[in-house]
């Protein structure tokens, strides 16, 4: 592992801080074997800093945060840690477009030795579960700011501990008790939204260039943007699945049903809108009608994967399940009422 030096870090720090915050969550979602597959998977990384080295090497020395290191050493010592484990492992991957694999198991170390500042109950689940660990998040990024780099690292410590407990809430998914048959089905589902997202993805990377040709700054930017908020849907998603498999009283509401062929026809006026748009580049109407058609393919198998998933549930389950699956339906044909152009805007 290549650690970065504490000038090093003052320097690049503001930079990472800045990409972090604009593009907020930042996400690495699943553990399976398929995601190999993606040429947007992060690289492999050690799952395992041993803690020695988080104290050598860290990013922060004794006067960064300096009034929350008087009011409260400890909780300094445990914001400064996590915050170097997540830097480290953000510049280690170099996935700033990607996905970034955050090492639970010494994240978990690092909290487990603060039980002060930090508590898992063991008898919590679910709903209840995740509650209680974001608001112990939430309290230990409360602490105070006196320049906007404090408030920065601050917000940093919130979009850490978002990935955070989402990733743990994807790999509980994978460590719940279920079926062979409805393991083989998530597992399928996950290799589908990861196709998807390729696909979206490789649109998406044409349509911006159409919209940024000469600005390398804003080109990436916004790619960043648009590929956290595909990574985060599948995340999100994630988390309901979870959620569905272990709270029989979990009971969000999402009451839009999107038809097959309404999504369909949405896909066949976007066809017509490129052809018409674009029918004095030849080569870039077919680069984007064949981008679509990738994406409309690898859609439909997404749909397909999770109407098996769904088949293998039951009860309260299958309900959660099921309203996931048309919130999602519902704002995929968003965007293709939109034409994916409002995902490129500079905000």
């Amino acid at each position: 592992m290549e650690y970065l030096s504490h000038s090093k870090i003052k320097q690049w720090f503001p930079v990472l801080l800045g990409i972090m915050i604009s593009i907020g969550m930042l996400t690495a979602c699943n553990n399976s074997p398929q995601k190999q597959d993606i040429n947007i998977s992060a690289k492999n990384v050690e799952e395992e800093i041993r803690t020695d080295s988080i104290e050598n090497h860290s990013f922060f020395t004794n006067k960064d945060l300096p009034t929350l290191k008087e009011k409260n050493p400890e909780q300094w010592e445990l914001v400064t840690n996590l915050l170097s484990i997540y830097f480290q492992a953000r510049y280690e991957q170099e996935t700033i477009l990607g996905e970034i694999k955050l090492p639970l198991v010494t994240i978990n170390q690092q909290l487990a030795k603060k039980p002060n500042l930090w508590k898992e109950n063991p008898n919590l689940t679910g709903v209840t579960y995740f509650s209680t660990l974001s608001k112990q998040a939430r309290q230990l990024a409360d602490f105070p700011t006196a320049s906007s780099y404090e408030k920065n690292c601050q917000k940093a410590l919130l979009d850490f501990f978002d990935l955070y407990l989402i990733q743990k809430a994807d790999k509980s998914v994978y460590q719940y008790s279920k079926s062979k048959s409805l393991a083989t089905a998530l597992e399928q589902e996950n290799s589908a939204w990861l196709h998807l997202i390729e696909a979206e993805a490789k649109m998406g990377e044409i349509l911006l260039q159409l919209n940024y040709p000469d600005s390398f700054y804003h080109l990436g930017l916004q790619k960043a943007k648009f590929l956290a908020s595909l990574q985060k849907r599948h995340c999100d998603s994630d988390k309901e699945t979870y959620l569905a498999l272990s709270s029989s009283n979990y009971n969000p509401i999402f009451s839009v049903y999107v038809t097959w062929a309404e999504t369909k026809s949405e896909y066949a006026k976007l066809a017509i809108h490129i052809n018409q748009q674009y029918q004095n580049q030849p080569a870039l109407c077919r680069n984007l009608t064949k981008a679509l058609n990738i994406e409309q393919s690898t859609w439909f198998s997404l749909v397909k994967a999770r109407d098996a998933v769904q088949e293998g549930l039951y009860g309260n389950a299958q309900k959660v399940y099921s309203s996931n699956s048309r919130k999602l339906k519902n704002e995929h044909i968003k965007d293709l009422q939109s034409t994916f152009e409002r995902l490129f805007q500079e905000s």
